[in-house]
């Protein structure tokens, strides 16, 4: 997994992390496009390095220009990515400094590309427009044996630049992992896109999904992911 980074000036690593201790911090906007009236993105904009002298400004209205002139257009999606990914960009971006710092060395500095090989994980809670969706699919779309016994949903926001952010599900469940998922996918495709992005992980005993990514951090995914209660037996539909 990599990230493009964007520097307002040449710096070496050492100047980098002594503006860093001054305040600055690198920073992912989002934007929105819409091809064909019917497919939305939302994607990523390179780790762009604000020094602490400076707001961001200047980029987050422009990735709000060009989602506000290409995000639009897609039916349903489009108004809604298109507002979702404004309100994150107006609420100041995703800062990646740390994930950033944790990787970066001369060399790739000089490239103006880091890896990440190591990375915090971050995750915020799902879009409150989806919650009542997750919601219908895990409680009246689930059948009661494969209700788990803990459930929490994180949107993973660590990807590579024009990637868009996709939901991470970790379950503790009594069934059979795998039956679960199944069960759980089946589920949510009532209710989402066949293109929406899950990836499953077991909160007892996480594992790699992706060969692509690192292994998803449980402990991250408790604290920034949003959990969803069991249902009561009695409130399930008949």
């Amino acid at each position: 997994m990599k990230y493009k980074i964007k520097l307002s000036k040449p710096l070496d690593l050492q100047q980098l992390k002594d503006e860093v201790e001054k305040g600055g911090r690198f920073i992912v906007y989002q934007y929105c496009i819409s091809l064909v009236f019917a497919v939305t993105f939302r994607k990523l904009s390179p780790a762009i390095f604000i020094p602490c002298r400076e707001t961001g400004i200047r980029y987050k209205y422009r990735y709000n220009l060009l989602s506000g002139i290409l995000g639009w257009w897609g039916f349903p999606w489009g108004p809604i990515h298109t507002m979702k990914t404004l309100r994150m960009n107006n609420a100041g971006g995703i800062d990646v400094t740390s994930d950033v710092l944790l990787n970066i060395t001369e060399e790739s500095l000089s490239r103006f590309c880091v890896e990440l090989k190591s990375t915090t994980l971050l995750f915020s809670h799902p879009e409150k427009a989806y919650i009542p969706s997750f919601k219908k699919a895990f409680h009246q779309k689930l059948l009661p044996e494969f209700q788990p016994q803990q459930l929490v949903v994180g949107l993973f926001l660590n990807v590579p630049e024009g990637t868009a952010p996709y939901y991470v599900i970790g379950i503790a469940t009594r069934c059979g992992f795998d039956q679960t998922v199944a069960a759980m996918r089946k589920a949510l495709l009532t209710q989402f896109y066949k293109h929406v992005r899950f990836d499953f992980i077991e909160l007892d005993a996480p594992q790699q999904l992706s060969l692509e990514l690192p292994p998803y951090d449980t402990g991250c995914l408790k604290a920034q992911g949003l959990f969803f209660k069991k249902e009561h037996p009695a409130t399930m539909p008949g």
